[in-house]
């Protein structure tokens, strides 16, 4: 899963069991349905993004996630801005895009994006097991908990 903003809020609440299934269809036909994500105890927050900033005009997001007790399981970033020890945990792998590239100001780069293991996490952090399913016809990945 791409390890950009939201992710971490995402992983908790699915190992939380914090959603809801809905079955309508949406648009896309590639889609089944949706998922909502919901908080049954208030008191509890389960992951924050939070900005730090470096000088009045740059900053870097922080991704955390907690487990029930409010205890730290998981912190990271994505942003350049960040410190190493943000950008690098184990979690976290950088995948090169073959065939692709990215434009920035007169430069063209290949393009590395960030990606979290998913599985890693709910196995460390959350003692359960996430498996998955192909549908090759339907082009469709099913997330087993």
């Amino acid at each position: 899963m791409k390890a950009g903003s939201g992710t971490v809020c995402f992983i908790s609440a699915l190992a939380e069991q914090h959603y809801q299934l809905n079955s309508e269809k949406p648009s896309n036909p590639f889609f089944q349905g949706s998922v909502t994500f919901i908080n049954y105890d208030k008191s509890k927050i389960y992951c924050r993004e939070e900005r730090k900033y470096v000088d009045a005009s740059s900053y870097y997001t922080v991704n955390s996630a907690f487990d029930q007790n409010g205890q730290l399981l998981l912190a990271y970033s994505t942003d350049d801005e960040a410190p190493k020890s943000l950008r690098k945990p184990q979690f976290i792998k950088t995948i090169i895009n073959q065939g692709m590239s990215r434009r920035s100001g007169g430069s063209v780069s290949d393009v590395e994006d960030p990606y979290i293991d998913v599985s890693a996490i709910f196995e460390q952090f959350f003692h359960r097991k996430l498996n998955y399913s192909v549908d090759e016809e339907k082009k469709i990945i099913r997330l087993i908990l």
